[in-house]
């Protein structure tokens, strides 16, 4: 029989034992909560640094697709090719609602909207006080780069943003290509991936909130919030990410009512003990699992971003290359002309001049003879003039024919080049076999033109620089395209003279890059073959653009008499 104090003993010991037992449990219980608060606030930074990194790099990817669009303008491509670009970046980036132009007096030349068929509204047109400021202040200092403007009053309470490309042609301003996106959509495609997760997202400019999650609430905001700061070109923006109280409630420990509990029960205590460490394990296990995902994901998208910062690197390297070639280009086919020039000059001055005044000569004799009555001797003089005569313009018609074949006019292809190559194999001595396709018809005269001056300087390369006793010329059509090939069987080229290095110095004249910059204008195709077999160039032109005429020429005639410089000394 258990006695009064024996039964206040085991009283006290059960309260004492189920005292440190609850004590145990809260330590225990506190402990666990301090390390997931940690991990809650650990994720919150890392998802922070997410978003980020998904804004930088997406609001990058857009801008450049811009930018993009705006070099078709600056490049002069038809206005087709815009509309089909406005429409992809449109289509691949949405929030993109409307693409124009706008030219260097701010009057809006071209509009493109996200939807086809329907005019902008006024707000996406609209030109504020503040936009014109800006777009004035980047006419004045010439900025080059893209920018993105403050956000501003879009319709229906909603709110826009504006990227504007200033676009310039060589030096010459030519006006803005400026893109309208939607802060609301634009910002829910780029954080679509974070729009499942337990968390609010809010991003302010200034003190100007311009977007909020949807479900994002007030409450953990002032404990838990973690701020970053996001610079982009024109905007800074500041990122505001905090747990929701849903993710306290999927992820809160319930070991304070084990703790209660184990207090209660003293048989219990070991199990729910045990029980709360595995619990706490897994969690923590799927903590730093989520950690470790979170951090891998902020790996991949950096190195996206260093990806996508050495191609745009690459792309400005070879645009810089393409702009010195193309300058040291313009300045050798200035020379080139300016020296053939000279010496069509000098020419006519050393020979044709010297027998015209000849022949001035030779009439002012005849005079004298005649009125002397010297008969015989004035016939024999006027036979020498006539001599002279037709001396002159046997030069005259040569130098003539050289600068513009007449029979480039009146016959076409299939009548000049015959004409030539047999003009070139009397003069050179290289045998040229030519194979025109019979009735090949008639092209328009920058077509013709092209491909006759590609064939005189195939013909001077092989006479200079290949050594080949024959060549041989095929020209002929189908149904897209025409073809033309020249072919020798000399030396071959060097690969530096067809600047495959990609550098503008390895080029050892301007005929290469002549013939290329023809071709491309007509948009067709050159292609160069060479090595110790010979040289192949084959030039192919669509039959569409080669059969449209040129309205300037409708007399038939080309006025390149800068651009034959270049073929008149092939001869």
């Amino acid at each position: 029989m258990i006695t009064k104090r024996r039964f206040s003993v085991l009283l006290l010991r059960g309260g004492v034992i189920i005292g440190l037992a609850a004590g145990v449990s809260l330590v225990f219980w506190s402990q666990l909560r301090n390390r997931e608060h940690l991990y809650i606030r650990d994720l919150t930074k890392v998802l922070a640094r997410t978003v980020q990194t998904d804004l930088s790099d997406e609001m990058s990817y857009r801008v450049l697709a811009h930018q993009r669009l705006a070099k078709m303008i600056q490049d002069g491509l038809p206005r087709r090719n815009w509309e089909h670009q406005a429409k992809l970046v449109m289509e691949h980036n949405p929030g993109f609602i409307a693409e124009q132009w706008m030219d260097a007096t701010y009057q809006v030349r071209w509009v493109a909207t996200e939807a086809v068929g329907e005019p902008a509204s006024e707000h996406v047109l609209a030109t504020d006080a503040p936009l014109r400021h800006l777009l004035e202040g980047l006419a004045f200092s010439r900025e080059k780069d893209a920018i993105l403007t403050r956000a501003f009053p879009l319709g229906d309470r909603k709110l826009g943003r504006r990227v504007v490309v200033p676009i310039y042609k060589g030096e010459n301003f030519f006006g803005f290509l400026i893109a309208v996106l939607d802060e609301e959509k634009n910002f829910e495609s780029i954080l679509a991936d974070q729009a499942a997760l337990i968390h609010s997202i809010v991003i302010y400019e200034g003190n100007q909130e311009i977007y909020r999650m949807p479900k994002s609430t007030l409450e953990n905001e002032k404990e838990w919030v973690q701020d970053v700061d996001l610079q982009l070109p024109g905007a800074k923006w500041r990122v505001r990410i905090w747990p929701k109280a849903d993710l306290f409630r999927k992820i809160g420990s319930t070991l304070l009512e084990m703790g209660l509990a184990i207090g209660s029960v003293i048989g219990l205590i070991v199990f729910i003990l045990l029980d709360a460490a595995r619990t706490a394990h897994g969690k923590s296990r799927e903590f730093s699992q989520a950690r470790d995902e979170l951090e891998l994901r902020v790996q991949e998208r950096t190195a996206e971003l260093q990806s996508t910062n050495k191609e745009l690197e690459a792309e400005i390297h070879q645009r810089r290359q393409a702009e010195t070639s193309l300058r040291d280009l313009s300045g050798r086919l200035l020379r080139l002309r300016d020296e053939e020039q000279r010496r069509i000059a000098r020419g006519l001055h050393d020979s044709t001049a010297q027998i015209l005044c000849a022949l001035a000569i030779h009439v002012e004799r005849v005079q004298e003879l005649v009125l002397r009555g010297e008969i015989s001797r004035s016939q024999k003089l006027l036979a020498q003039t006539t001599d002279l005569a037709e001396q002159a313009i046997a030069e005259i018609r040569t130098l003539s024919y050289l600068l513009h074949p007449p029979l480039l006019d009146d016959l076409g292809l299939e009548g000049a080049v015959p004409w030539y190559a047999a003009g070139f194999c009397s003069r050179c001595g290289i045998r040229v076999n030519v194979e025109v396709q019979p009735h090949l018809g008639r092209f328009s005269n920058e077509t013709e033109l092209a491909l006759f001056r590609v064939v005189q300087e195939a013909l001077t390369n092989i006479h200079r620089h290949s050594g080949s006793p024959t060549s041989d010329i095929t020209l002929f059509k189908d149904a897209s395209r025409i073809t033309l090939q020249v072919k020798d069987h000399g030396r071959g080229m060097q690969p530096r003279a067809l600047g495959i290095r990609g550098d503008t110095s390895a080029f050892i004249g301007v005929g290469i890059a002549g013939m290329q910059e023809r071709i491309r204008q007509l948009e067709g195709v050159l292609e160069i073959e060479s090595g110790d077999g010979g040289t192949c160039i084959t030039v192919m032109l669509p039959i569409g653009s080669a059969k449209l005429a040129s309205e300037h020429d409708s007399d038939g005639r080309s006025p390149e008499l800068a651009d034959s410089s270049s073929g008149n000394a092939n001869s």
